[in-house]
């Protein structure tokens, strides 16, 4: 699994390639989801809710949503699309 992100004006597209298998999703007004990823290194960090998308904390990792579907981010990985971003 490889999760790619860029930053295109105001969208973030994060996606996630596995063998034969890849999905992307794009946020719209997101030029601070980088740093509000990089955010949740530390472990107080409340959940982000704006009105184009939602970042909540999961046991695995995060799970970044907007109104028509949602990635879910391992830890591992956080660090690099948040830098990426």
């Amino acid at each position: 699994m490889k999760f790619t992100a860029y930053l295109s004006g105001s969208t973030a597209t994060i996606t996630r390639a596995e063998d034969h298998n890849t999905s992307a999703c794009r946020f719209e007004n997101a030029t601070d989801l980088g740093n509000q990823i990089l955010a949740f290194t530390n472990p107080y960090t409340a959940p982000v809710d704006t009105p184009s998308y939602r970042i909540d904390p999961t046991d695995a990792g995060l799970r970044i949503s907007n109104a028509i579907g949602h990635i879910d981010l391992p830890w591992r990985w956080v660090n690099i699309v948040g830098n990426a971003l």
